[in-house]
């Protein structure tokens, strides 16, 4: 407590003191005061830290540049807890930056992750150099994609493995930063990976271009394209004829309690490019059950009708559309 100017060094005392208002506002101008001793500073930082005090931040971005490698560590650490409040301004954002670039690691990944939280164009080096760290690689995904800056999709591509833990973060980055480079990037690492995500499949349906509108029927992901892909899709008798192939197969196996969405593209397509359909499609549309009324908990019977409803009402649009087509292609 010789922080305190009570005579004991050991900041563990410190910490319950300061849980007390009247002695912490007393507290704090020593505090920040005392990171201009070296015998003090590095307890001082730690204080400083555990009880997120903002108005501390340039004596501990000052402190980051100490010649005492533990306050350096606590200065580090404290303003890893405090950017969380998003008081550090843009002048102090600097030397984290410098520091997420340094030699040491725990300090670096302190940094990392204060700096991960701004939307700042300048972490975009530092960002990308810490990728593929395993302690902090995460937050500098995030913080890539929140930059939204294309410069990161090469970085972001290093942790798109397999075996990598973040690399749903990364795709996650990649949607966020968008453009062809990403999808581009998005597509590479789906065509390796075992097996595709439905959470892959989203980040890349919302690349609404023709790549991305091609994996996703490739791949039979027929939820992800409506509405977004619908121009897309309804512009290519192939697409619309797989397309109807993949909706028609999900329905006959069991969706009659669901089944809104699929008859809705089933009849989009019958009535813009219904001549790209097969026969044998028409004939299975036509043979589709009328939907199942759903289960609903008790005191939820009203918004389950109204679901009922709108899967009866898509159902017998869906089969005249299907009528018409078949009264146009005669007997």
């Amino acid at each position: 407590m010789r922080l305190l100017g009570i005579g004991d060094c050991d900041p563990s005392p410190a910490k319950a003191c300061l849980k007390q208002r009247d002695l912490r506002q007393t507290a704090i101008p020593h505090l920040i005061l005392a990171l201009s001793d070296t015998s003090m500073a590095a307890d001082a930082a730690e204080l400083l830290g555990y009880h997120v005090v903002t108005e501390a931040v340039r004596s501990l971005v000052s402190a980051l540049k100490s010649a005492d490698q533990r306050t350096r560590l606590q200065a580090a650490r404290a303003l890893m807890v405090i950017s969380s409040t998003e008081k550090i301004t843009y002048e102090e954002v600097q030397p984290l930056i410098d520091a997420a670039l340094g030699s040491e690691h725990e300090i670096r990944r302190y940094a990392v992750q204060s700096i991960a939280r701004f939307p700042d164009i300048r972490t975009l080096e530092a960002l990308c150099a810490n990728v593929k760290d395993p302690i902090v690689g995460e937050y500098a995904v995030v913080g890539l994609g929140n930059l939204r800056d294309p410069r990161a999709i090469g970085a972001l591509a290093k942790v798109l493995t397999p075996n990598s833990s973040i690399t749903s973060k990364a795709v996650c980055a990649l949607r966020e930063i968008g453009g062809d480079s990403a999808l581009e990037t998005l597509l590479h690492h789906a065509k390796s990976a075992e097996t595709v995500s439905r959470e892959l499949c989203d980040c890349i349906a919302t690349f609404v271009k023709e790549p991305a509108t091609e994996f996703l029927i490739q791949h039979g992901a027929w939820r992800c394209l409506w509405p977004a892909h619908k121009l897309l899709v309804l512009s290519s008798r192939h697409r619309c004829q797989r397309l109807a192939e993949f909706v028609l197969t999900s329905i006959s196996r069991g969706e009659r309690y669901s089944m809104l969405l699929g008859a809705q593209i089933l009849t989009a397509i019958l009535r813009e490019q219904g001549g790209a359909l097969e026969d044998h499609l028409i004939r299975n549309i036509l043979m589709l059950e009328e939907p199942a009324p759903g289960w609903a908990d008790p005191g939820y019977e009203e918004e389950q009708w109204r679901a009922d409803a709108e899967n009866r009402a898509a159902y017998y649009d869906l089969i005249k559309a299907a009528n018409a087509e078949t009264d146009r292609r005669g007997p």
